[in-house]
């Protein structure tokens, strides 16, 4: 008896935890600088990846949500992306 508790214990944290999309997102950017070397002047890009922070300064690295509900943080990157300065920025988000 006590063996099929844990098999339907099992069965349902299964058909949970499949019912969850998640989505992982990042950014990055480029920042050029000069250097100067013994040849004279060098252009230096350096890339740089990040994550957005949340308010409690937590990281927005992935998201998961039910199978019926709608991503968000595809939207906070999204907000950044139109709103930064830095050069050559960039989001991207992909669906585990």
């Amino acid at each position: 008896m006590h063996l099929s508790g844990v098999f339907i214990l099992g069965s349902v944290f299964v058909l949970v935890s499949s019912c969850e999309r998640c989505m992982k997102c990042s950014y990055t950017y480029t920042v050029t600088t000069i250097e100067q070397t013994v040849n004279g002047e060098e252009e230096v890009v350096t890339t740089y990846t990040g994550y957005l922070q949340d308010t409690d300064t937590t990281y927005l690295k992935d998201e998961c949500v039910k199978s019926d509900e709608e991503f968000t943080i595809d939207d906070k990157y999204s907000v950044l992306s139109d709103t930064t300065t830095l050069d050559n920025f960039e989001y991207t988000c992909t669906e585990l």
